[in-house]
């Protein structure tokens, strides 16, 4: 499996391959699929590039995007005039 950043475009690629094969008395059977895929997703501009993390577990990607410093949301506070 492959992971881009490009352009805040992030790409995944990867390809799948499965055999199954079954053995009895009077036949076989043998059963072989491949096949590519890939999936771009475009990323916000307030997503940090350079921070993506992944990580595999069970067979289950997981991609954690933190925002930049930038965007995050910040408390403006109010001053009374006088």
């Amino acid at each position: 499996m492959k992971i881009a950043v490009e352009d805040h475009i992030l790409t995944i690629s990867g390809e799948k391959k499965t055999e199954r094969e079954t053995n009895q008395a009077d036949y076989r059977v043998s059963e072989r699929s491949y096949g590519a895929f890939t999936r771009s997703i475009a990323l916000p501009s307030s997503v940090s590039a350079d921070k993506i993390e992944a990580s595999m577990r069970d067979g289950v990607l997981t991609l954690k995007a933190p925002r930049s410093d930038q965007a995050k949301p910040r408390t403006i506070e109010i001053r009374p005039t006088t």
